[in-house]
């Protein structure tokens, strides 16, 4: 963004508003990833391997994206 862009003096807000709103994102998967957790012992177990990747990869994705910060 150029120094002369419009909304350059509101950067710092809006770049407040985007960490704020990733950080409620963040805060309302707690526990999210627990009901897909005994889905994929059970995908495991009937050998169903695209539902079990599809679990793993959730699982994953939840667990991680609470960690990363913006």
């Amino acid at each position: 963004m150029s120094e002369t862009f419009w909304l350059q003096p509101w950067k710092p807000v809006i770049a407040e508003v985007q960490t704020t709103l990733a950080w409620a994102r963040r805060t309302h998967r707690w526990g999210k990833e627990i009901p897909h957790i005994p889905v994929l012992g059970q995908a495991i177990q009937s050998g169903d391997i695209l539902e079990a990747v599809q679990r793993a990869v959730l699982i994953t994705f939840l667990i991680q994206d609470l960690g990363v910060k913006s």
